[in-house]
C-alpha cells in the first residue's frame, strides 16, 4: 500500500502580502492586487498584479541578515523565492533525504534584457542550485518547468518520489515574475484585457497577468501537533507534444 502524502505547511509572497496571514487579511478586506502598470516603454499601461519592488526590498532586508552589496547579488525573483521558503525552512529540518524542487516557467528571464550573452542566472538549473545552496539543501535540486501546470506537477513529482522511497520529505517553491518578455508574449495572443478582468462575464475581453511565489512542505509523516494538512490524493500527466503555446486543433 502506498504511503499517504501530505502538504503540512505553506507560505506565499504576492502583491497583497509577504506571508499567508497578510494575504488572507487583505482578501477579507476586499483588497485587490490588480492595478495599472507601465511595463513596456512604448506601450500603454496594462492592468496587472505586481509586487511593489520597494516593499519587497524592505521585507527582504528585514528577514535576511545580508549586507547591502550582497543583497544585490539576488535578483528580484530570487528574493521572492527566498522569502517564500524562509518560514518553512525554519520550521522543518533539512536532511540528506530532503528534496528541493523549483517550479517555474520563465525563471530569471528578465536577465536576458539588453544582453548579448546568456547570463548564468538565466538557466533554471543554476537558479535552483543558488536557492538550494542558500538554505543548505544537501540533495541535487529538481526543476519542473511545464508552463501553466508547473506548480501542480512539482507537487506530483514530490509525492511520487517520497512514495518511491527516494526522499523522506520535500520543499517545493514555485513562482514567476512579470517581465516585458511575458507581457509581450500574452499581448501577442491578444489575451490581455483592457480593464480589470471579469471572469464569466459575457463582456469580458481578456485576462490580467499577475506574479507571486509560494512554497510548500510535503511529507508522509504527520505530526500530532499539525494544525494544517492537505492529503495529496492523486496526480496524473500527459504529453500532447503538440505546440509550444497552442492546444491541439482536433481535440
Amino acid at each position: 500500500m502506498s504511503k499517504e502524502i501530505y502538504i503540512t505547511d505553506y507560505n506565499c509572497v504576492t502583491p497583497l502580502g509577504f506571508d499567508v496571514s497578510s494575504n488572507w487579511n487583505a482578501l477579507l478586506e476586499g483588497k485587490s492586487g490588480v492595478a495599472l502598470h507601465k511595463i513596456i516603454e512604448n506601450q500603454d499601461a496594462f492592468y496587472a498584479s505586481i509586487i511593489d519592488s520597494e516593499k519587497l526590498e524592505i521585507e527582504f532586508n528585514k528577514f535576511f541578515d545580508i549586507a547591502q552589496n550582497d543583497s544585490q547579488d539576488f535578483t528580484r525573483l530570487e528574493k521572492m523565492f527566498l522569502l517564500s521558503l524562509k518560514p518553512l525552512v525554519e520550521r522543518h529540518p533539512i536532511s540528506d533525504e530532503t528534496a528541493f524542487i523549483l517550479s517555474t516557467t520563465k525563471g530569471n528571464i528578465s536577465l536576458l534584457k539588453n544582453q548579448t550573452a546568456l547570463p548564468e542566472g538565466v538557466f533554471l538549473s543554476s537558479l535552483a542550485q543558488k536557492l538550494a545552496d542558500f538554505f543548505g539543501f544537501k540533495t541535487k535540486p529538481i526543476v519542473v518547468s511545464n508552463a501553466c501546470v508547473s506548480g501542480v506537477m512539482a507537487i506530483a513529482v514530490a509525492k511520487n518520489m517520497i512514495q518511491a522511497g527516494k526522499y523522506k520529505d520535500a520543499f517545493v517553491v514555485a513562482g514567476d515574475e512579470i517581465s516585458e518578455f511575458v507581457i509581450s508574449g500574452f499581448n501577442s495572443f491578444q489575451a490581455i484585457g483592457t480593464e480589470i478582468c471579469k471572469p464569466y462575464d459575457k463582456n469580458r475581453d481578456g485576462i490580467n497577468i499577475g506574479e507571486a511565489t509560494a512554497a510548500v512542505f510535503i511529507t508522509s509523516e504527520l505530526n500530532q501537533n499539525e494544525n494544517f494538512s492537505f492529503k495529496i490524493l492523486g496526480d496524473s500527466a500527459i504529453n500532447d507534444a503538440n505546440h509550444i503555446s497552442g492546444p491541439s486543433r482536433n481535440r
